[in-house]
């Protein structure tokens, strides 16, 4: 399970472009289909609204929903006012028992400013499981670089610039995700503003917790010959986030028979609920090619420090 993708949409409505995501030979780009197709078309459905947390008055809302749903790999895009995301932390905590026949990921996904090196940052906790085995979480970070920041290192075509997407943190008895579980994703920063570590927290429902850390600077550059080690030259700030509760990996739709739980967003910046990717950020029309049948639901714009939003299950 070490392959995903990245699409790049050409336009509204157009056939989207694929691109090699977590793997460690790169796809051919000029195949018509992606190399793993979907089972399904995972239904969305209209979510619930989310009550408005005390630290959150809005100035506009609630939010309309994003052109493609609020759904699957189609979330709200969360910014700060086209600054960096600064003292960002993202808890998922699980109020139903999550169900699925291969696993899920939660997914968040970065995009850097404008003229970075590096253009899409993801950070990851990705469940797998497979005819009902135990459920396994790994810690996972893979982040993509500009086609001129490519080139420039001699990296394969549609290749990432960081793919490390096996790092096991737990394993539970069974296959389902138990109610009261908490999942935390925190980044850490350099003096600049750039993401340059993840922090992984899982906390149980009996209130043990289990952590990672992974500094981006003692990984390699991926697909590098000789070896490169990652620098500063590869990290970039944060400017816009999405959060997605999708697939386990390349690709990979998944079907979530039950689940239900809240997300919620931290950040030393305020953050503001937007339904459309704003022009200061780079990687336009890049989004996750994992899908589900998740749901999630409606918030009000902010600005706020901290926003918490539902999320569900359609059926």
């Amino acid at each position: 399970m070490n392959r995903r993708n990245f699409l790049k949409l050409m336009a509204a409505g157009a056939t989207p472009l694929a691109i090699s995501m977590l793997c460690n030979l790169p796809m051919d780009t000029s195949a018509p289909t992606a190399t793993v197709k979907p089972t399904r078309t995972p239904k969305v459905g209209t979510p619930t609204e989310t009550a408005l947390p005390p630290s959150a008055t809005p100035t506009v809302g609630p939010v309309p929903a994003p052109g493609r749903g609020l759904g699957s790999n189609s979330n709200y895009f969360l910014y700060n006012d086209c600054e960096p995301v600064t003292g960002l932390s993202v808890t998922v905590e699980v109020t139903k028992d999550i169900k699925t026949d291969i696993g899920f990921s939660i997914q968040l996904n970065g995009y850097s400013p404008q003229g970075a090196n590096c253009v899409w940052q993801q950070y990851i906790m990705r469940f797998g499981t497979s005819n009902g085995s135990p459920l396994k979480i790994f810690a996972m970070v893979d982040n993509w670089p500009s086609d001129s920041f490519r080139e420039s290192l001699n990296l394969p075509s549609g290749s990432d610039l960081i793919n490390n997407h096996g790092l096991l943190m737990l394993t539970l008895p069974g296959a389902t995700l138990p109610a009261g579980y908490k999942f935390t994703i925190s980044l850490e920063y350099d003096k600049d503003q750039n993401v340059n570590g993840a922090k992984y927290l899982i906390i149980d429902n009996k209130g043990k917790s289990t952590s990672m850390e992974t500094l981006l600077e003692s990984l390699n550059v991926n697909h590098s010959n000789p070896t490169q080690r990652i620098t500063t030259a590869d990290l970039a700030p944060i400017n816009v986030f999405e959060l997605n509760l999708v697939g386990p990996t390349n690709g990979e739709a998944t079907h979530f028979s039950a689940g239900a739980g809240s997300i919620t967003y931290t950040a030393s910046s305020p953050l503001t609920v937007l339904s459309k990717k704003p022009s200061c950020c780079a990687a336009q029309g890049v989004f996750t090619k994992e899908s589900g049948n998740s749901a999630y639901g409606t918030l009000f714009a902010g600005p706020s420090q901290t926003i918490t939003q539902s999320f569900d299950t359609v059926k």
